[in-house]
């Protein structure tokens, strides 16, 4: 099973492999707002584990983001579910 995700940041194993200057945005886009989901911190988890599916290109991607993370740069945002639950 190939595991993909989806542009919309669905994981699916039908879904098309993001590109590369898909991933690319996408990680620019987390470090400019400075801050991820945890959904999306998963779906790249899964995909940076997804060895056979992943180029040098796209594990430095994926690592900015991590390393960003280590160092407290970035911050989790809250999932919509649980912000009605805090309300």
């Amino acid at each position: 099973m190939t595991v993909s995700i989806l542009k919309e940041g669905f994981m699916s194993d039908r879904a098309t492999p993001v590109s590369p200057d898909d991933l690319r945005q996408r990680v620019e886009r987390i470090l400019a707002a400075g801050q991820v989901s945890r959904q999306e911190y998963f779906q790249l988890m899964s995909l940076f584990l997804s060895d056979f599916a992943v180029t040098r290109e796209d594990r430095y991607q994926l690592n900015r983001v991590f390393d960003e993370l280590q160092m407290n740069r970035l911050q989790f945002t809250a999932l919509e579910a649980d912000k009605a639950e805090a309300d």
